[in-house]
């Protein structure tokens, strides 16, 4: 059993090394902060397009 902030926490299931989770939209949480930190750097600017940042990369845009 686990403590956190004075409060037992119920034991984890055993989950295997290679077990997979979903991780939904934490992508999105996570993507957008690393580009305010790189745009807090002066490294990036929030003007620039994924396309300028990744050479190459062809975006779709999906029909309405």
């Amino acid at each position: 059993m686990e403590i956190l902030a004075g409060r037992a926490l119920p034991a984890r299931p055993y989950r295997p090394p290679d077990a997979h989770f979903r991780i939904g939209s934490v992508t999105k949480i996570f993507i957008s902060s690393v580009v305010l930190q790189l745009a807090a750097e002066g490294r990036q600017t929030l003007d620039n397009t994924v396309q300028q940042l990744i050479p190459g990369l062809r975006a779709t845009v999906p029909s309405p």
